[in-house]
């Protein structure tokens, strides 16, 4: 069995214009490749409503508009995976309009929960083969449990595992989705790396993160495959010439006891308005980019270090975002200063202590959401 899985789809901009007309977004070389497998599978970033009423978050709003959902249907996707943190952006309403709109185009999807029933994965058949895909969210602002039981089902490595032992008995492979990554940043943090790991040790084939807006570095472990990023499958904002331009879809072709696994680069919406494959020169500067990924990656060395360089380079985000008021002169100013040591080790201490406890991190976020919702 043959399945291409590609990365985050949104459906806005040229994306959602053409589409509506029934204007193909395939090149036809990206076209001839992505249709030559069994099953496609993409991540849906964008609720598809109508709805304005947008919930309260951090980050802007998607969502994705269209008068003949039935188009949808030309992009070849068999399951969109609805585990991000933009799925609820318009709400309960903007959820339950997505599900209605991908059963009209008949493509299905996993990843939530809709009115407390869950659907967590997926079983592919083919022959006498058959593949689980599932998928899991990092915690923003799209959890089912902020929207009584409507919503993105979290990353939770409790569950994930329990999922695992499950499903291991039914299936030949396991596919996991984990909508998580830093934004831009190629590799993981240590502990994502630690945890994809323990999930393929657990059982899982593929362990495909998602989300970081940029191609990430891979590995093959224990028998297994991990992607740290795959980029956009189309995700247009007008931009040209950027990495947000590049993806990669993930093609696994699976048999009882083994599989492969392809890494097939992509420009989308870039000088043009259809999704296709690199050229010569373009695959030659993706393939050494991603080497250059994957050696920091196995090194750990390296890899410590770009960790600690990539938060070295954010740390002033960080403090500003919780520390400084919202007023453009007073942040320019001390941006010129290193006025985190303006903040007492003792604040410091208590922040870190809330963050890293366990049971302070949960009594911290069960506080601010009864606070958030009076």
């Amino acid at each position: 069995m043959k399945i291409n899985i590609a990365g985050d789809f949104n459906l806005e901009n040229r994306v959602s214009i053409q589409i509506d007309k029934g204007i193909s977004i395939l090149e036809d070389d990206f076209a001839k490749f992505w249709f030559s497998t069994d099953y496609r599978i993409a991540n849906l970033e964008s609720p598809i409503t109508r709805s304005k009423n947008h919930i309260r978050k951090v980050g802007r709003h998607i969502k994705g508009e269209l008068t003949n959902h039935h188009n949808l249907k030309q992009l070849g996707v068999n399951y969109f995976s609805l585990a991000n943190n933009h799925i609820m952006d318009f709400g309960i309403e903007g959820l339950h309009e997505t599900i209605e709109n991908l059963n009209t185009a008949e493509i299905g999807y996993f990843g939530i929960i809709s009115n407390n029933k869950k659907y967590r994965y997926k079983i592919l058949e083919k022959n006498d083969l058959k593949i689980a895909i599932g998928s899991f969210s990092n915690k923003e602002f799209s959890l089912h449990s902020d929207f009584n039981g409507n919503g993105a089902i979290a990353i939770d490595v409790i569950e994930i595992t329990e999922l695992l032992q499950e499903l291991k008995s039914q299936v030949n492979h396991i596919v996991l989705i984990l909508h998580t990554g830093f934004s831009r940043n190629p590799l993981p943090s240590p502990n994502l790396r630690e945890m994809c790991r323990y999930l393929i040790r657990q059982g899982a084939a593929l362990v495909l993160c998602q989300h970081s807006h940029t191609i990430g570095a891979f590995e093959y472990y224990n028998n297994g495959f991990i992607s740290y990023g795959q980029g956009h499958f189309a995700f247009d904002l007008y931009r040209e010439n950027s990495d947000w331009n590049l993806g990669y879809t993930v093609k696994a072709n699976f048999r009882k006891s083994s599989f492969e696994v392809d890494v097939v680069g992509h420009k989308q919406f870039d000088n043009n308005t259809t999704i296709r494959l690199l050229t010569k020169n373009e695959q030659e500067l993706f393939n050494n980019n991603l080497s250059r990924y994957n050696t920091i990656l196995l090194d750990d060395d390296l890899f410590k270090q770009y960790y600690s360089d990539y938060v070295y380079k954010h740390s002033k985000t960080y403090f500003s975002e919780l520390f400084l008021p919202k007023n453009k002169l007073f942040r320019k100013i001390l941006r010129l200063l290193p006025y985190d040591r303006l903040i007492s080790n003792e604040s410091k201490m208590k922040l870190l202590n809330y963050l890293r406890n366990e049971e302070h991190n949960e009594i911290m976020q069960h506080l601010i959401n009864i606070k958030l919702q009076k």
